[in-house]
């Protein structure tokens, strides 16, 4: 047995790849329950308790942020009659379009962007908040992303570009709020 320092660093290494073996199972399955997460029909206090248990089951922020990041490159691009300059969100450095709709007395959101981070938080608040009456999405923050701990894997200006798309749905939302009480 050496007690030097190769020996130590060659023991944390082993327990790492250890824990990692370990947990990769429940890594998998925490990733498995995230995709067959249905947001739909739930009001926005039961949506946040679904992604936080559905995220929650992950190790860390960063792990978490990897797979919002994988599911948002499967998502599908959104068409070129959307990427106008009318649907861009204002003050971003990267391409990023939000493109909210009103039927049925629901706000319904729709985002692309060339950056993955922001297509995969963005993407995020447009699943929290789709189907959902003005009020509701006026009113309902989306404190899990901080809970989560996904806001600290963003450069200050993505960050600073997800608050500012959350500030587009809850304006859109406000401006529907007359049209949803007379629907």
């Amino acid at each position: 047995f050496s007690s030097g320092p190769r020996s130590l660093k060659n023991s944390c290494l082993q327990d790492a790849r250890l824990i990692d073996h370990l947990l990769r199972p429940v890594h998998e399955a925490a990733r498995r329950y995230f995709y067959r997460v249905n947001l739909a029909g739930e009001a926005l206090a039961e949506r946040a308790a679904t992604l936080m248990a559905a995220l929650g089951g992950l190790p860390d922020s960063q792990a978490r942020f990897a797979l919002l990041v994988e599911r948002a490159r499967t998502r599908p691009l959104l068409s070129p009659e959307f990427r106008l300059d009318e649907f861009r969100v204002p003050g971003c450095q990267v391409r990023t379009w939000l493109v909210p709709t009103f039927r049925d007395g629901r706000c319904w959101f729709q985002l692309d962007s060339d950056a993955a981070s922001l297509k995969a938080v963005g993407g995020l608040l447009c699943d929290f908040y789709n189907g959902q009456a003005p009020v509701d999405v006026q009113q309902e923050s989306p404190h899990f992303l901080e809970t989560l701990g996904l806001g600290g894997n963003l450069a200050e200006n993505r960050r600073r570009t997800v608050w500012r798309i959350r500030e587009l749905i809850r304006d859109f939302a406000t401006a529907h709020l007359a049209t949803a009480v007379a629907a």
